[in-house]
This record gives structure tokens, sequence and C-alpha cells, in this order.
């Protein structure tokens, strides 16, 4: 049975497997992993209830940056409608907003219709096999699996995401897809500069009231998440993608031809130059 979180029904398929999880401190959590005893990924912590001037700024930059955003989706969509079998595989949760997004783009300006999941990563742990096989299952080794998130930082989702494909005993042809590149490691995105993509500002209440996702110890299931009831009265997830689908719609014609960029080498050394001179200036000998 497909979950949507708090997402439209037809918007998304999170393949998770939804707990209700004991939460614990901040303080209990930090002691737990620096100790050993726990990892991250075992691991959840309450989710912040915002402040009315938390809120403010977030429609402040939503307001600054809806043309920038919408934009950076409409070249991605424009992008993707060129690939062969497309299947949107938006990486849970900071990923999810996007692969709404531009699942809606394709069905409103490309005449697209493509199938939207949203799985599980674990940094260290890997990408949700039982997820993937899935996916495998329904659409075949010769669809082009679109893995999207919103942004890079220091480019260790990509790298665990190349690690986690590469062991997989099928080949499969997949691209790792963001609005914003700055560590120069996507293999499509739709920017390399950075910007205050507004959804980086909030957490399950932009995210389909899903939580981090954790991993899970039965081999069998996909990976774990809580999905917050308690704050559907404050949850702005349908809100931010209907507001941002409406802009592209309303602008589409503005946009023009927009142009995306792909991997390049020199674009990723470049982002390591800049992070290794800002660990010799504040002499920072742990990156």
């Amino acid at each position: 049975m497909s979950f949507s979180g708090s997402y439209l029904p037809t918007d998304v398929d999170f393949l998770l497997e939804i707990n209700d999880f004991q939460e614990i401190s901040i303080l209990e959590k930090e002691r737990l992993i620096q100790t050993g005893e726990k990892h991250y990924s075992e691991v959840l912590t309450e989710e912040m209830d915002f402040p009315d001037a938390y809120l403010d700024l977030f429609n402040k930059s939503l307001s600054s940056n809806m043309d920038t955003v919408s934009s950076d989706v409409y070249s991605l969509s424009k992008y993707i409608a060129s690939v062969h079998k497309p299947v949107l595989i938006s990486l849970a949760r900071a990923g999810t907003p996007y692969g709404v997004l531009i699942k809606r783009t394709l069905h409103n300006c490309f005449h697209i219709d493509a199938s939207h999941y949203s799985i599980s990563i674990i940094r260290d742990k890997g990408i949700d096999y039982n997820a993937i096989n899935h996916i495998l299952s329904i659409h075949g080794a010769d669809a082009t699996f679109l893995f999207i998130d919103g942004w890079t930082g220091k480019g260790a989702i990509a790298d665990q995401l190349h690690k986690s494909m590469s062991n997989l005993s099928q080949k499969l042809n997949y691209k790792f897809i963001v609005l914003s590149d700055i560590a120069g490691v996507a293999d499509v995105a739709a920017r390399r500069e950075d910007y205050i993509i507004p959804s980086c500002l909030l957490n399950s209440t932009i995210s389909g009231l899903i939580s981090r996702t954790l991993i899970n110890d039965n081999p069998t299931s996909f990976h774990r998440a809580k999905f917050y009831f308690q704050y559907q009265d404050k949850d702005l997830s349908l809100q931010y993608v209907d507001k941002v689908e409406q802009y592209i719609v309303n602008h589409e014609l503005t946009f023009g031809n927009p142009e995306v960029h792909h991997f390049n080498q020199a674009a990723k050394d470049l982002y390591v130059q800049f992070v290794e001179s800002m660990l010799g200036q504040y002499k920072i000998s742990n990156s």
C-alpha cells in the first residue's frame, strides 16, 4: 500500500516503513554517537517547533528566491523530459519536495507522467536496496533512475550514492540530480551557485511530515521513518509545492531555454581548493 505522507497520493510514494519511535534529547543522542554506542541512523530526536520569527525567515526566502527555485525546477524538468524512461527517486527527505515539483512540472509543461518514489539513503550505511529492488521490479533495468536532492554540501551523499550503486549486482543507468551543486559532484544540476533554497530552513513540516530516515534491523524491510501526525496544523509541505508549481505554470514562457550543468571535474576541484583554503585559514585539521 502506497504512502504519500502529507502530500497528495499522486505526488509521491514513500518507500519507507513508518514506525512510532521513542525520541531522545539532542544531548543523549550526541552522547550515544560520540561513545560509539549508536550510529546516528539508529536514534531520533524530537523535531523543533519553529517560532514565528523563523517562519518569517522562511517566507522571506521563498519570496526572494521564488523565481530562482522555480527556474531551477523547470530546467531540471526540461532535461528529464529528454531522458529515456525516467523514474524519479527523491532522497528522503530534503529531496522529496523537489521530486514532487519535478513530477508536477513534467506533467504540466511537458505532458509526461513520471513515477515518483522517495527513498532513504544513509551516510556510512548506504541506500535502501529493498526500495531500489522494488522500483526495479516495476520499471525494469532499462529505465533511467534519477536520484533527486535539493543541494550538495560536502558531497557525502553523492559519494554514498555512487558507492551504493556500484555494489549492485545489476548495473543500472542512473544520475544524481540537484538544484544547487556547490560541491561540483552532481551528475546534473540546475546551477553551481549557492543560494537559500527555502525548504532547507525547515524540517518535516516542509517534507511531507516525514522524519529523518533510520536504518532497519529487518534486512527485508524498507528503511524506517516516523510520520509526525502532531504537526499537521503546522505543515507547509503542500502549500510550498503548490506555490512553486503555480509560479512555474504562470512563468513558464519567461524561463526561456535553460541549460543544466553536467558533472565537470574542474568544478569539483575548485570546490576542494576552496574547502582546503578555509581549513588552512581557520586552522582546522579534521575536514
